[in-house]
């Protein structure tokens, strides 16, 4: 934050210095009108995107997809606004376009991890669970590392594959490395594995940890699928309420 506010100091109309106090804002102060103010205006892919990416974690994912409409528009080379608009057509009730931009992004960007992360949460969210395993498992012998957001989701789809011991794992291992900090929101994952295996419970505990250790991730509460079997408690009204939602 202190290089960001120097920055726009020297230069009070940089676009890139406002889309970055921006994220700063939703990301880490959980500021989200704040952070909209600083999106708005803002002309340049990335700008778009980082504004897009933003009003899909609102809810507002047609204006979300306008955004990455228009982000590709002005960089059709990069890889993340086709990967976005992947995600959003899923939350606009086309899951089958959602998958078919997935995949063919990952034909063009075979390389990229998050690809196979965003198609196999898909693949998790309309029950092929198979199609989620391996998709996931792709991901991460890509990307080299052990990442919380990819253990969350391929934890709940060994579970309802009918392979709940590696689930189970899954789960100690996410533990392991909540022991060590909050890098990677692990808290927040493991909530999300108990909620999506019917462990609401376990999964409230595992939320209020995630919102204590003040994890990047809960800027996903609003709209990830498997917290929906939760939005009616109380608790979940109350803790999206505190994160600001």
């Amino acid at each position: 934050m202190p290089y960001v506010l120097k920055a726009l100091e020297l230069d009070p109309d940089s676009k890139n210095g406002r889309t970055q106090l921006g994220t700063i804002k939703w990301w880490f102060e959980w500021d989200f009108s704040g952070a909209e103010k600083e999106y708005i205006g803002g002309k340049s892919s990335r700008a778009k995107r980082f504004y897009g990416f933003f009003l899909l974690l609102m809810g507002r994912f047609q204006d979300a997809e306008d955004h990455f409409a228009e982000s590709h528009r002005l960089n059709p080379m990069d890889p993340h606004d086709r990967l976005h608009r992947g995600v959003v057509q899923y939350f606009l009730n086309h899951p089958e376009q959602a998958i078919k931009i997935l995949k063919d992004g990952i034909s063009f960007y075979p390389n990229v991890s998050t690809g196979y992360h965003k198609l196999g949460k898909i693949y998790l969210n309309v029950e092929n669970y198979d199609e989620a395993i391996v998709t996931l498992e792709i991901g991460i012998e890509l990307s080299n590392a052990r990442i919380p957001s990819f253990l969350g989701d391929l934890a709940i789809a060994y579970f309802k594959s009918g392979q709940p011991e590696k689930a189970k794992e899954i789960i100690e291992e996410l533990k392991s490395i909540e022991s060590k900090g909050p890098q990677g929101s692990p808290s927040f994952f493991i909530a999300q594995i108990y909620a999506g295996i019917g462990e609401p419970e376990l999964a409230f505990e595992w939320l209020e940890k995630s919102y204590e250790a003040h994890e990047v991730e809960m800027i996903w509460l609003k709209i990830e699928p498997q917290f929906n079997s939760l939005r009616d408690d109380p608790r979940f009204i109350d803790l999206m309420k505190r994160v600001g939602f």
